[in-house]
């Protein structure tokens, strides 16, 4: 039985990350042909289609493409490390990569910049976006450490709780209902418009079951924005009522202009996701345990 070399799965992870047997040929300085040759030649020995292939669309793995990259991914970057240990006479330079919502990255920034800087022989980097985002590169190994919002454990995923962030509702200080607000009832509130972020994402899913644990659920929608800038904006020109981060509204310009809605929303949890790969990566962990040790703010599980 043939075997799987190193060249068949570095070529195969650069048309999966190029999305195309050309740009990997490009990459590589090749042939497109050889690519496929490549491609073609692993698929025998693992008896599975890994592109649908299609002429003029990009290269799409298949369901069982998508494992391989997996599981490939883990592999090269593991003998890249063991090639570099060695070429460096025993030293090598660490890689971390962090993917967070924006929210977390403001919240842990300076723990992370501190770290960085005290640890140069970390080749050190942090990619925002959203929870699908973060939840989708972790999985291609594309990330060692993700950091989201949930309202528990996800489905699939292996993850754990890092600390509880607090909601609140807040509405205009000009808003109607801002000098009944310690008076308002959930079944009051939910007929005022609510100012929130764009359906079919998590975060949307995430604040609609915080509120629901309110008693408010079926408003109207006032605006949709996947720019918490927006929201704060709307929120001040009086639109409606929106639920936020209390930590960042408290520590924003706007909150003068905002009262408080003391309808109590439970908090949300920031969770960990770590690669397959960063699992028992001492850099990661001790990543985690210095940035966690530095931010006294944050209400640790």
């Amino acid at each position: 039985m043939s075997k799987i070399t190193f060249r068949q799965l570095e070529i195969f992870l650069a048309v999966v990350e190029a999305g195309s047997f050309r740009e990997a040929a490009e990459r590589f300085g090749i042939t497109q042909s050889s690519v496929s040759n490549h491609v073609t030649a692993l698929e025998s020995i693992l008896g599975a289609r890994l592109f649908a292939r299609q002429r003029g669309m990009l290269a799409t793995p298949t369901e069982r493409g998508v494992l391989a990259y997996k599981e490939a991914k883990i592999l090269v970057d593991r003998f890249n490390q063991f090639l570099a240990f060695f070429s460096g006479a025993g030293r090598t330079e660490k890689q971390l990569k962090i993917g967070a919502h924006t929210f977390v990255v403001n919240r842990i920034g300076d723990a992370l910049a501190r770290y960085a800087a005290e640890h140069p022989e970390v080749d050190f980097g942090v990619e925002v976006g959203p929870y699908e985002f973060v939840t989708e590169k972790i999985q291609r190994e594309g990330l060692d450490l993700g950091i989201v919002f949930t309202t528990g454990p996800i489905p699939g995923v292996e993850s754990r709780p890092l600390w509880l962030e607090p909601l609140a509702l807040y509405v205009s200080k000009d808003h109607a209902i801002a000098d009944m607000v310690d008076t308002i009832t959930p079944e009051q509130l939910q007929r005022v418009p609510l100012i929130t972020v764009p359906r079919h994402t998590q975060m949307r899913s995430l604040l609609d079951e915080t509120l629901i644990k309110v008693g408010i659920s079926d408003c109207t929608i006032a605006l949709e924005a996947d720019s918490f800038a927006v929201v704060n904006q709307s929120l001040i020109r009086n639109i409606g009522f929106a639920c936020l981060f209390k930590c960042q509204i408290e520590a924003s310009p706007i909150r003068s202009q905002l009262v408080e809605i003391p309808l109590q929303p439970p908090p949300v949890e920031a969770r960990q996701i770590l690669s397959r790969s960063a699992r028992n990566d001492p850099t990661v962990l001790q990543c985690i345990e210095f940035v966690f040790r530095n931010v006294a703010t944050l209400d640790l599980v």
